[in-house]
């Protein structure tokens, strides 16, 4: 769900992804784990089935249309509707199982009726629910619950120094190419309060294949200049925005580490190859998707996603 406000108002950013992520590849499954993925916040992973979506209507579920429900999904803490559902849960018709990471909560087990059963456990500062009908599944889900230190599944490192405004890469100056990538990192990281306890890193992936590849080619292709930012009206407090992404790329050219600021009001753009790049729709379209999904950021940010015509 995309409800964060940045800048006065967030830009919601599902209908502006909706035609683009249609050829936005996924990342791969994990070899020894076939058919389940892992899902990182502020410094614990836990794995979920591959086939679970992301963005999870808990206490709001109806303030949304009903879409058939999926086989899962995942959610991550995010602005939720003003409203007063008339049961805790949809009718079970209409349920789907999901998982949400917390920042605070009460770890147990709470059925709930027609089978179904809500379960929250606690890793380090996070509290991780699964709601579903099946036990068994449920009970796989969060016994893979852990903390990590240093650099998590994906290759991102749970604490980075990009949420410091003022960073910029160093090391290797030459820009990532398609054909020296063998993977990405994709870091997200929040802007905001962290501590060694909780670290910033708010969601991350690896892409591999034509993903990455399709990455390095966005970065590359972006006009010199940085932006766009908000011409008028940015004041000091929403300068940065909330939240910013770090692409590590990894390949026999060596490692390249790309930064992207797009949430704040000013100093958007790419930083990479010792300049900054502007911002495209070529490039958000991945960073702003999937486990990453749920922030908005300003309009003329917003705008480069919008489907042409």
């Amino acid at each position: 769900m995309f409800a964060v406000t940045v800048i006065v108002v967030a830009i919601p950013l599902t209908a502006y992804l909706a035609v683009r992520l249609a050829s936005t590849s996924a990342a791969p499954e994990l070899e020894h784990h076939p058919g389940w993925r892992w899902e990182s916040y502020r410094g614990v992973e836990v794995r979920v089935p591959a086939t679970w979506g992301h963005g999870v209507a808990v206490t709001d579920w109806c303030a949304t249309d009903s879409d058939p429900p999926r086989d899962g999904a995942v959610g991550r803490p995010g602005g939720t509707h003003s409203v007063r559902c008339p049961t805790k849960y949809p009718p079970p018709d209409e349920r789907e199982q999901w998982l949400t990471f917390g920042d605070s909560g009460t770890a147990g087990v709470r059925p709930a009726d027609a089978g179904w059963t809500e379960e929250t456990r606690q890793a380090g500062q996070v509290f991780v629910t699964v709601f579903s009908d099946d036990d068994a599944l449920r009970t796989r889900i969060l016994d893979s619950l852990h903390t990590v230190t240093g650099n998590n599944v994906h290759g991102c490192p749970v604490e980075h120094p990009a949420t410091d405004p003022e960073y910029r890469p160093g090391g290797n100056a030459a820009l990532p190419t398609p054909a020296g990538v063998d993977s990405v990192s994709v870091c997200q990281y929040t802007l905001g309060d962290s501590s060694p306890e909780r670290p910033p890193i708010l969601s991350s992936r690896l892409l591999t294949g034509a993903a990455a590849d399709e990455l390095a080619r966005a970065v590359g292709a972006a006009p010199e200049g940085g932006g766009p930012d908000r011409a008028r009206g940015c004041v000091p407090r929403l300068r940065h925005g909330d939240d910013v992404v770090v692409l590590r790329f990894s390949g026999h050219e060596g490692d390249r580490e790309v930064l992207v600021r797009y949430s704040g009001c000013a100093g958007n753009g790419i930083y990479a190859g010792g300049g900054v790049r502007a911002l495209t729709g070529e490039l958000l379209t991945p960073l702003l998707s999937g486990p990453h999904a749920g922030y908005g950021t300003i309009h003329e940010v917003a705008e480069l996603l919008r489907p042409a015509g």
